[in-house]
């Protein structure tokens, strides 16, 4: 993995400040300790750190094609490269290395910019044709590695990550409130929006191809957007499930540095380290982290899981000494960012870089396989409509306020109080309010009164997610609901936790279950193949399921969270009142910080959890203190 910056102009003729590029070069420093790069040419400015995984002496970027008419500055790994690679070689293109760099050189020699869609693996990247004056854009189908940009009246910039283009000096940075309204509606910003108005992240499987001022931008690749109509049986689904993941598992143990795979107490991790196991040449060794809180601690599934795997186990402890941590996470973020999540992700990602420099994990199988609770949730609400037992929703939500709030995770409580309120509405509506940090009404009053009366027209979250669903109408609910996760949730969380958390210590996470192949087989699946009331996954079950693994499948789900309910109360509360009562927030002008202490107060009389909304707005504050605007 790498990290890639530069400009394009409008002016084809113009130069750009070498200074300038090595200082946004080496913002991202991070990304690639291994190596530095440069090109500049009138109209164009490429920058790129290597973080050497293949080919380590030869793989240096940006790099020329064949011809040398295309230069590119490449983050990712290209699983299919092996093949692309036999296919030039046997149409008489040369290569001179073993990197899959490369092989995307080579392309641009032999389909200009029409290849982006045979490539396989996790990408972004800068192709810049010195012949017409383009560049072209491109991130990866699923939107595991990321890309942000930002249009000028002389050109355009574009990087890995933001603190890259928050080197140029002059630029001015304007929180957009959109962003903003998403942000405390999820706890995360989705493409297209950034915090600022001024750039954009470019969005999973697209491309932007810039030509001195024009602009065309298009979707490559996304998931099916209908169901097959007949489906096969439970083997033959399991079989080819089976084959599907263990070649792309295979794919993705090319490395020239250390491996692992990264391990908890969940069927998807389990499902990448038995099909690496297949391929490794050695014992594999797997990495998990855990908490003193028993109920958030997922070592003791994960070394049942590593003694029934074969593998050996490196456990990590997240000590909850975070308030040194999460200030330095929310500035290395580069814009809000508050799935609690990333703190387990980041120290175990910090801790395993001492060991490893590329590690698989399970990510994205909850999404492709369908194994979130929301998921069951809806079949016990569709359930519950046919039965026309929702008149009793009012009466139970007012018996549910009765009991406190608790510090435990994801108690049945909080299940119920989660689930309830949401009967007898839109599916699309439901499942954004199963998950939802903030409703409209809440985020409302989280505003100031100047804040509101300035932006009066902002649009609902909710209405990402009722567009989604239509994309997706054509497939059975459940699994409408879980592409609308791939398409919004998957891509700007999850994987912007795992990204940022492992780049941020110079390690390369690959994704073995959201190979597209994967995607695109599993999604058209009726939901009557993926979930019942009584099991999710059932294609990975089918699959890996067996009297060696039966226990694995059988332990409840746990899920990678922290308890961050109780930290709040006791170890963060002293980082939390000095967050919120700086002056670069009070300054911010957009939220209402007695509004927020009112909210706490709450929080700390257990009358409501509402520690994602707090953690949410922590890492707001903490973010004002750290970035311009």
């Amino acid at each position: 993995m790498c990290g890639i910056c530069g400009w394009a102009a409008v002016d084809s003729e113009s130069s750009f400040d070498a200074d300038l590029l090595k200082k946004m070069t080496r913002a991202l420093a991070h990304r690639g300790p291994d190596g530095e790069g440069f090109f500049q040419e009138p109209g164009v400015a490429l920058g790129h750190r290597r973080l050497s995984i293949l080919d380590i002496e030869k793989g240096a970027q940006p790099f020329f094609s064949p011809s040398k008419r295309y230069v590119l500055t490449y983050n990712g790994e290209i699983y299919n490269a092996p093949e692309l690679r036999a296919d030039l070689l046997s149409r008489g293109y040369p290569f001179h290395t073993h990197c899959d760099t490369e092989v995307i050189a080579v392309l641009a020699d032999h389909r200009d910019f029409d290849f982006v869609n045979d490539l396989e693996g996790i990408f972004a990247f800068a192709l810049w044709d010195r012949k017409e004056k383009r560049l072209l854009l491109a991130r990866d189908g699923m939107g595991v590695k990321p890309l942000v940009f930002r249009i000028e009246k002389i050109g355009i910039y574009f990087a890995s990550e933001a603190k890259a283009l928050y080197t140029i000096p002059g630029l001015k940075w304007t929180i957009d409130p959109q962003a903003l309204h998403h942000y405390l509606g999820m706890n995360y910003i989705p493409a297209p929006y950034t915090i600022y108005e001024e750039s954009q992240k470019l969005g999973k499987g697209e491309i932007l191809e810039w030509r001195q001022g024009s602009q065309k931008r298009s979707i490559f690749w996304s998931p099916p957007d209908s169901k097959i109509s007949s489906p096969c049986s439970r083997k033959e689904i399991g079989e080819k499930v089976r084959a599907l993941v263990e070649e792309s598992a295979k794919g993705q143990l090319q490395s020239d540095v250390p491996l692992g795979i990264f391990l908890s107490s969940g069927m998807d991790s389990a499902v990448v380290l038995e099909s690496s196991r297949k391929f490794a040449e050695s014992k594999p060794v797997a990495y998990c982290v855990g908490f003193h809180e028993s109920s958030f601690d997922e070592r003791p599934g994960a070394r049942e899981t590593a003694h029934i795997m074969g593998a050996h186990l490196v456990e990590f402890i997240l000590e909850p000494k975070v308030k040194d941590l999460i200030p330095q996470m929310a500035a290395h973020f580069d814009e809000p960012f508050a799935d609690s999540s990333a703190v387990p992700v980041w120290e175990l990602c910090r801790q395993s870089a001492q060991h490893i420099k590329v590690a698989l994990s399970g990510e994205g199988g909850d999404e492709v396989f369908c194994g979130y609770e929301p998921y069951h949730a809806h079949l016990y609400a569709m359930q519950i409509e046919r039965l026309k037992l929702d008149i009793f929703k009012k009466p139970l939500c007012k018996l549910l306020d009765l009991f406190p709030a608790s510090d435990e995770k994801a108690t049945k409580i909080y299940k119920l109080k989660r689930f309830l309120p949401h009967l007898g509405i839109p599916v699309a509506q439901r499942h954004f309010l199963f998950k939802a940090i903030s409703d409209e009404s809440r985020k409302q009053s989280l505003y100031t009164k100047d804040w509101r009366k300035l932006h009066k027209n902002l649009v609902p979250t909710v209405s990402l997610w009722e567009e989604a669903f239509r994309k997706f109408g054509k497939h059975d609910p459940i699994s409408a609901a879980a592409l609308s996760d791939m398409n919004i949730y998957l891509p700007y969380d999850i994987l912007v936790k795992v990204d940022i958390s492992s780049m941020a210590h110079s390690l390369e996470v690959r994704v073995p279950l959201l190979d597209r192949r994967i995607v695109e087989y599993v999604s058209a699946l009726p939901d009557s193949e993926k979930i019942d009331l009584f099991r999710k996954k059932k294609p990975l079950r089918a699959a890996f399921e067996n009297d060696r693994t039966r226990s694995i499948f059988r332990r409840p789900k746990q899920g990678f969270s922290i308890p961050a309910s109780k930290w709040l109360k006791e170890d963060l509360k002293p980082l939390f009142m000095d967050a919120v009562n700086s002056e670069a927030f009070r300054d911010f002008q957009a939220i209402d910080v007695n509004e927020v202490l009112h909210l706490y107060q709450m929080h700390e009389e257990k009358k409501e959890d509402l520690s994602r909304t707090l953690w949410g707005l922590l890492m707001l504050a903490l973010w004002r203190q750290s970035r311009p605007g």
